[in-house]
């Protein structure tokens, strides 16, 4: 393997290592599909990329330096960090919502008392011309969302959005007002996803939709996978169990034993998934509390920690053609599969049951 594909090979490596967020980040909060937004905080979608995307993404990271020294270059007062010499960060809605700013700036030669947020992005060319074009607002409305958001959290009136295009190092600058009714509806909308127990109604109503082309929980939430529920991993938050509580800093409890979940990438091993994640494909009919049972067109299934009963992984990973057609360890010998409910099918494993499928 050569140097270059080596060190996206790294990068590579080197996100697969990060825990997934435990908030709803400010920056998605104006994303078109709250439903994306209620996958997305239950830990039911991964994004996953080339080692080259993780590398061009840190560049937005290195670029802030650059823009912070642009500013100063011309007498704009920029605190980038608060006096512990960490990013300005805010929490809101119990902690499970939050964001972090690039900073805040006064001096700027258009409105040169006041204090602004600052937010810093890096462009394609394309995407570039658009914003120069039609606005923050037309054309990035995600951003201009973001940084509503962080006005309402910090008080900061007014931003300033500052931009550079990566092809030719052309900037563009925009002012941004506060909008207080805008932002309010942005974290209501944040609140509903946090507290609901179910997923919001989906943005389009055709899977092909180009905003469902290209994202990540689009098989999970059109069931178009054929297994019931593709989860990149089991997490307490994807369990019927679990509830984002709003009285403490990121809290969530568990019903079932009774007590705060500590972290919730770490789920034991009677997790019992959200009905809801099995879509269309399954009907509930019974529950006891520690299972559920289903029907699924002829046949009839249950979930739970017991051996006859499917665990989280095997409705993660086994087919949906398979599931209820013979007795659960049968098909597991017979796939010569050890499917537990602490471990994940192995790329071996797959492989099996896709040869034998």
């Amino acid at each position: 393997m050569d140097t270059i594909a080596q060190i996206y090979d790294a990068w590579v490596a080197e996100q697969s290592t990060q825990k997934p967020r435990t908030y709803l980040g400010g920056s998605m909060l104006g994303h078109e599909c709250e439903r994306y937004l209620w996958y997305n905080f239950r830990h039911c979608t991964a994004e996953e990329f080339s080692g080259r995307m993780y590398k061009l993404f840190n560049r937005g990271h290195l670029e802030e330096f650059r823009f912070v020294d642009d500013l100063k270059k011309i007498g704009v007062v920029v605190h980038e960090f608060d006096k512990n010499g960490k990013q300005f960060a805010y929490k809101d809605i119990g902690g499970h919502a939050g964001g972090h700013l690039d900073g805040a700036c006064k001096g700027l030669p258009e409105q040169p008392e006041t204090w602004h947020l600052l937010e810093f992005k890096t462009h394609s060319l394309k995407s570039f011309n658009k914003v120069k074009k039609d606005g923050v607002l037309k054309s990035k409305p995600q951003h201009y969302a973001q940084m509503q958001v962080y006005m309402n959290w910090s008080g900061l009136p007014r931003s300033y959005y500052m931009a550079v295009c990566k092809d030719t190092d052309e900037l563009y600058g925009e002012f941004i007002e506060k909008d207080d009714r805008y932002a309010q509806n942005l974290l209501e909308r944040a609140k509903r996803v946090i507290t609901s127990d179910t997923p919001p109604e989906r943005c389009t109503d055709k899977p092909n939709a180009f905003i469902c082309r290209f994202c990540s929980a689009r098989e999970l939430c059109w069931g178009t996978s054929e297994k019931p529920a593709p989860l990149p991993f089991k997490s307490c938050r994807s369990c019927v169990h679990s509830t984002a509580e709003l009285d403490g800093d990121g809290r969530w409890s568990c019903s079932l034993h009774k007590k705060d979940i500590e972290d919730t990438s770490k789920p034991c091993d009677k997790h019992l998934l959200n009905p809801h994640l099995l879509g269309e494909w399954a009907t509930t009919v019974d529950s006891d509390g520690e299972s559920i049972t289903y029907e699924a067109g002829d046949i009839t299934f249950t979930q739970g920690s017991k051996d006859d009963q499917y665990k989280t992984e095997d409705l993660m990973h086994l087919p949906k053609d398979m599931i209820g057609k013979e007795p659960l360890e049968l098909l597991k010998k017979t796939l010569g599969l050890q499917v537990t409910g602490t471990r994940h099918l192995t790329e071996a494993d797959e492989l099996n049951i896709n040869q034998n499928n």
